[in-house]
């Protein structure tokens, strides 16, 4: 019985020191500098006390009525028929070098890729510019 206490610690403390590992690589970012703090100040929706975001709109995380293990189960057994869109999806184009470049904005341009144009910088966000929708190679394949 020891023995098998000892092995699930030592599991738990592998996957521990190996999340801890991945976080910190370079492509999940870094923690903001003294500049950076200081504009985010500033902002309506940082709380300074907390040193956080926060939106001022309260938004739940599931519907009313709906619980937590309602939707993993259903994520668990639901058939993989509705994963890819069954007809086309509606596009709108947009002219990224007629917008005004002093304007701050943020495009959608789909599931998960955005135009962000903040402070006279252009930047496009799109975690998926691979075949894997994951930052590592052996998971989700992108469609």
């Amino acid at each position: 019985m020891k023995s098998a206490i000892t092995v699930l610690l030592i599991i738990a403390a592998t996957l521990i020191l190996g999340g801890c590992v991945v976080l910190n690589l370079a492509r999940f970012g870094a923690a903001p500098d003294a500049q950076q703090q200081k504009a985010y100040s500033g902002s309506a929706n940082y709380n300074a006390g907390k040193q956080a975001f926060h939106n001022q709109v309260t938004t739940p995380v599931l519907k009313e009525g709906v619980s937590t293990w309602s939707v993993m189960w259903g994520n668990l057994t639901s058939s993989a028929d509705n994963l890819a869109p069954q007809g086309a999806i509606p596009v709108n184009k947009v002219d990224f070098k007629s917008l005004p470049r002093e304007e701050n904005l943020i495009v959608r341009l789909g599931h998960s890729g955005f135009y962000l144009q903040l402070n006279g910088q252009r930047i496009l966000v799109d975690p998926v510019f691979s075949d894997y929708a994951s930052p590592f190679s052996f998971m989700v394949k992108a469609f």
